[in-house]
């Protein structure tokens, strides 16, 4: 853990920034507006979707975990979570990775917060084929 402590700062300020993103969008009703999701989405690097585990043979029912990648290096700071079957977030947690590491949480957050601001994003559900 000790090698995730310089991340603590970034993630900080990432988690700042979520806030009052997810601030303005309930300050709207909770409604997020294509140039609201627009401007949000500017400010990451990647989103990302992946379906899970399954037999080499079996067909994929689509993505089930997502990932908004908000910086890379050291740290790299990341929004991950769970979808469901309409490609929605059932949950969300800030998470740090440095060289050498696993992806953790390093810092405490309300996950409703990472929940709002990760519903700014469209994943595409397993049905949207």
């Amino acid at each position: 853990m000790t090698a995730l402590l310089h991340a603590k700062s970034n993630v900080r300020g990432w988690y700042e920034y979520i806030c009052k993103t997810t601030d303005l969008i309930a300050a709207d009703d909770g409604k997020i507006s294509d140039q609201a999701r627009e401007a949000i989405a500017k400010d990451i690097l990647e989103v990302r979707v992946r379906d899970g585990w399954r037999a080499p043979r079996d067909v994929s029912d689509g993505p089930c975990e997502f990932e908004i990648l908000l910086s890379n290096g050291s740290p790299a700071i990341r929004v991950y979570g769970h979808l469901d079957s309409d490609g929605e977030p059932v949950d969300a947690e800030l998470q740090a990775q440095d060289w050498g590491t696993h992806w953790t949480t390093v810092w405490e957050t309300d996950d409703a917060i990472l929940l709002a601001y990760a519903r700014c994003f469209r994943f595409g559900g397993r049905h949207d084929k």
